[in-house]
């Protein structure tokens, strides 16, 4: 409750009751993030799965389902802070990939990981599937179908404010 503030007695209160827990223990500060739906249509299994992606400042990429059955930590090379994370089927390949962006220009495109059973941390891991190298500093990126030709297309914005 605030402290000097007084409510109305007619306003009701909203509470919030999630549907699903998504959580993960950071060890570096958190550069950017992602929330997804899992890429899995028709997969009983995988199919209604929530994703939460973290870039930390180590360069650590940090990939969790809800619940905690899936927590991937991978590691950049070289160690560079993440600054953009962005899901989408930007390769034209027919599959929705994590795009991980580093300050230094390097973007790489993982797979999603895959439960191999409910309620049990038994996943295959996201692989790394591209690597580009960017120009550095991109702080925001998003994938979407900008000029309307039925292809996806990856739109970033660039700052000169990035760490190293």
């Amino acid at each position: 409750m605030l402290t000097g503030y007084s409510m109305p007695p007619n306003m009701l209160v909203p509470t919030v009751h999630p549907r699903i827990l998504l959580t993960s223990h950071l060890n570096s500060p958190c550069t950017a993030i992602v929330a997804t739906a899992s890429p899995f249509k028709g997969d009983l299994l995988n199919e209604n799965l929530s994703y939460i992606v973290y870039g930390k400042a180590n360069g650590e990429i940090v990939v969790s389902s809800e619940y905690g059955e899936i927590q991937q930590h991978i590691m950049a090379q070289p160690e560079c802070a993440i600054t953009a994370i962005v899901c989408g089927d930007c390769r034209h390949e027919g599959e929705t990939e994590i795009f991980v962006i580093a300050a230094n220009g390097v973007m790489r495109a993982f797979s999603y990981p895959r439960r191999h059973n409910r309620g049990v941390p038994n996943f295959t891991e996201s692989e790394c599937q591209f690597e580009q190298l960017l120009n550095a500093n991109i702080c925001f990126a998003e994938i979407l179908d900008f000029d309307q030709d039925g292809k996806n297309e990856m739109l970033v914005a660039m700052t000169d404010r990035v760490g190293k």
